[in-house]
């Protein structure tokens, strides 16, 4: 009995120590994988707050109601410390979006500026879907993908970006997939179980809805594919057993 107690303490240390390992390497990467931001604001400190303005919060402009949220999602993309971006709160059609300021678009890449801006007030249909009306965890995932459009934006010369804006407008296939890319993009820094939560959240609102669960599916990934996509991430190995997630 005590040899089958000292293994049982044994297993119990090596697992410990793994998940320390992994934890420490996604720190080293300053990667952060989240799932849990749901109960985020039930216990986040003054003292977590202003870590977090500090590491992630260097030439931003952000509304205070989405504090957290946005900096939350921004401690996913240390890449853009440095990057100049301004959260704005406008009544637009659109939940979400971001986009270069027109005149830095021309500037060297030290000076460029970003925009995202935070729709006050849309249709009634999109209204369900505005950033002020989803849950904390959705709320940090569609920031997020907007923050992994930026980060593309940033490594695009003005020539590059105004290639992308133009097929984007006129070429439905290049649109689906620069946003499927985009989803990519904030699953491969750490937030897929925010884009996740995303995800099913809309296309739960629009359940009966085909017109709007179609151009979901048109344009950005399923939850399922989202859930596909992540299994095949080194970062989210600990949540999944091998090959055990399907598109669809």
């Amino acid at each position: 009995m005590l040899i089958q107690d000292l293994k049982l303490v044994k297993l119990s240390l090596l697992f410990f120590l793994l998940h320390c390992l992994i934890f420490y390497a996604n720190a080293q990467n300053e990667i952060i994988v989240g799932g849990e931001y749901t109960k985020v604001s039930n216990y986040i400190s003054e003292a977590k707050l202003k870590d977090l303005k500090s590491k992630f919060g260097r030439n931003k402009g952000i509304p205070k109601k989405y504090e957290l949220q946005i900096l939350l999602a921004l401690s996913h993309y240390p890449q853009l410390n440095d990057v100049s971006i301004e959260f704005i709160e406008k009544k637009v059609f659109a939940p979400l979006s971001a986009l270069p300021s027109v005149p830095s678009m021309i500037s060297p890449f030290a000076n460029r500026k970003y925009r995202v801006i935070i729709s006050l007030k849309s249709t009634i249909e999109m209204e369900r879907i505005l950033l002020k009306n989803l849950p904390l965890n959705a709320q940090v995932g569609v920031l997020g993908h907007e923050l992994a459009h930026i980060l593309d934006y940033d490594q695009r010369s003005f020539s590059e970006l105004l290639a992308v804006a133009i097929n984007y407008g006129v070429n439905p296939a290049y649109h689906a997939w620069y946003e499927k890319k985009t989803d990519l993009r904030a699953i491969e820094n750490g937030l897929g179980w925010e884009l996740y939560a995303y995800s099913k959240y809309v296309r739960t609102i629009f359940g009966s809805e085909e017109r709007e669960v179609n151009l979901s599916d048109d344009f950005y990934l399923h939850f399922n594919e989202i859930l596909y996509e992540m299994q095949k991430t080194d970062l989210y190995n600990i949540y999944f057993q091998p090959n055990s997630i399907n598109k669809r």
